[in-house]
């Protein structure tokens, strides 16, 4: 499985264009059927650090998503609105179960 990571630190006067921006792309984002999750966070420390995470089950289907149109467009849009971002691409283990924090199943 991989994984695309994107870790926006948004500029505080652009906050409010980027959550536009995110929500405005939403619908052009949403997760194809190949997609196994998809999430966007918000740093509880640090307000204007966002984190968009999509997980996919083979390199093959995360190369299409990341060539898409509204990718393109979203990864436009943070460079634009963001103080920094960092986009990574990780191989998610196999055996990763995704275990709730305080060790709950």
């Amino acid at each position: 499985m991989f994984s695309i990571e994107i870790r926006i630190d948004a500029r505080r006067r652009t906050r409010a264009e980027l959550l536009q921006a995110l929500e405005s792309l939403a619908p052009a984002l949403a997760p194809e059927t190949d997609c196994v999750s998809h999430e966007v966070y918000e740093d509880v420390d640090r307000q204007n650090r966002f984190l968009w995470v999509e997980r996919w089950p083979c390199r093959e289907a995360l190369e299409a998503r990341m060539g898409s149109e509204p990718f393109k467009t979203l990864v436009g849009a943070v460079h634009v609105l963001s103080e920094d971002s960092v986009l990574e691409v990780v191989e998610v283990p196999a055996d990763t179960t995704g275990t709730p924090i305080g060790g709950a199943s």
